[in-house]
C-alpha cells in the first residue's frame, strides 16, 4: 500500500512542479496600425489599449522552460473619403510559443523569453456608410491581407512569488507580413513592431 501511494502520489508532485497554468492581460503599448493620407482618402486607427489570454507553461531545471500563449485583442480602423465611412473590425488572436531562462534567486527572478509568435485573425467585418444612408457590410475588406501571419517575439520579466506567481513583463513582437496594407493608400498598414505590457498570474 505505501508502495502505491509512493507511486501515485511522487508523480503527481512532480507534475505540479513541472506545469503552470495562468492568466495573462495586458495594454499594447504602440498602435496596432501606422496609417496614412492621400488627397481626401485617409486611414483612421482606434488602437484598443488591453489585450487578455491564458498561458501553460513547462518548467524544467535550471531555470529552462516553454510557456505557450493564447492572447486576444480587438483591431479597429476607418478609411474616409468620397463622403463614405468604412470602419472594419476584427479580433486578433496570438500564439507566442516562447523558450524561458529564469534566474535562481528566491522569492524575485529576472527572466528572459524568446520564439515564435503566430497571428490569428477572426470576425473580419467592415461597414460601409454615406451620407444618402447606404450599408453594407462585408467580411473581405480590400485591405486584408493575411488572416495569418508568423512572428519573432523577445521579452523580458520579474516573476514574483513561487507556487503562486506574478509576472510583469515587457514583450516585443516583429511580425513578418502585415494583416492589413492599402494599396490606394501608400503606409497603411497594420505595424509590424507590436510593444506589449503583460501581467500574468501563474499557479
Amino acid at each position: 500500500m505505501l508502495r502505491l501511494c509512493v507511486l501515485v502520489i511522487c508523480p503527481a508532485a512532480l507534475w505540479a512542479q513541472l506545469v503552470s497554468f495562468g492568466v495573462k492581460g495586458g495594454v499594447p503599448l504602440t498602435n496596432a496600425f501606422d496609417t496614412a493620407r492621400t488627397g481626401n482618402f485617409g486611414y483612421l486607427s482606434d488602437t484598443k489599449r488591453y489585450l487578455v489570454g491564458g498561458a501553460f507553461e513547462l518548467r524544467f531545471p535550471l531555470g529552462l522552460g516553454v510557456e505557450f500563449d493564447a492572447l486576444y485583442k480587438r483591431l479597429n480602423y476607418e478609411s474616409t473619403g468620397a463622403s463614405q465611412t468604412v470602419a472594419t473590425k476584427a479580433n486578433s488572436w496570438e500564439f507566442p510559443v516562447l523558450f524561458k531562462l529564469r534566474g535562481s534567486s528566491p522569492g524575485v527572478r529576472p527572466y528572459l523569453t524568446a520564439g515564435p509568435s503566430f497571428r490569428h485573425l477572426s470576425g473580419v467585418r467592415a461597414f460601409l456608410s454615406d451620407p444618402v444612408g447606404v450599408q453594407l457590410e462585408t467580411t473581405a475588406p480590400a485591405e486584408l491581407e493575411n488572416r495569418f501571419s508568423p512572428g519573432f517575439a523577445v521579452g523580458g520579466g520579474l516573476e514574483l512569488g513561487n507556487r503562486f506567481r506574478l509576472a510583469p513583463e515587457i514583450r516585443y513582437t516583429r511580425w513578418g507580413s502585415p494583416s492589413f496594407r492599402s494599396v490606394l493608400v501608400p503606409g497603411f498598414s497594420s505595424s509590424p513592431d507590436q510593444l506589449d505590457f503583460l501581467l500574468g498570474i501563474h499557479f
